[in-house]
């Protein structure tokens, strides 16, 4: 297995929003691939409330040194006041690894070469 490749979780509640940020980041190159799953059931307090809320589950795929950028991105386009960003360390196949950087571009550059992205896209 091998290291640099990550995963960006986050939730949308409509899957319209969902397919916006999936094609918004692979269309940019932050991302190699974007699932977005099912609406499922979100229970959370929001202001003092409990909350019930159906949401779109999205996937991000995406490499150690981009994702800096691509939470940036995810950020400012995120239609939550406050969005659900999780950025989890992953192993990938050497193969995966490969397809993602030839994918995307973007993910075979260093994080310092990905801040000028992260500026020129808000």
């Amino acid at each position: 297995m091998e290291k640099g490749a990550c995963i960006i979780m986050t939730s949308v509640e409509t899957e319209a929003d969902g397919l916006r940020l999936a094609k918004g980041m692979v269309e940019k190159g932050l991302a190699a691939c974007v699932q977005l799953s099912a609406s499922g059931r979100s229970i959370y307090c929001w202001q003092g409330e409990l909350q019930s809320t159906d949401e779109y589950y999205l996937n991000i795929k995406t490499t150690e040194a981009a994702s800096e950028a691509a939470i940036a991105w995810l950020e400012h386009h995120h239609p939550y006041e406050i969005p659900e960003i999780l950025r989890l360390s992953a192993e990938s196949g050497r193969a995966y690894l490969q397809w993602m950087r030839a994918t995307a571009p973007l993910l075979s550059k260093s994080s310092t070469e990905l801040r000028a992205v992260q500026k020129t896209d808000k």
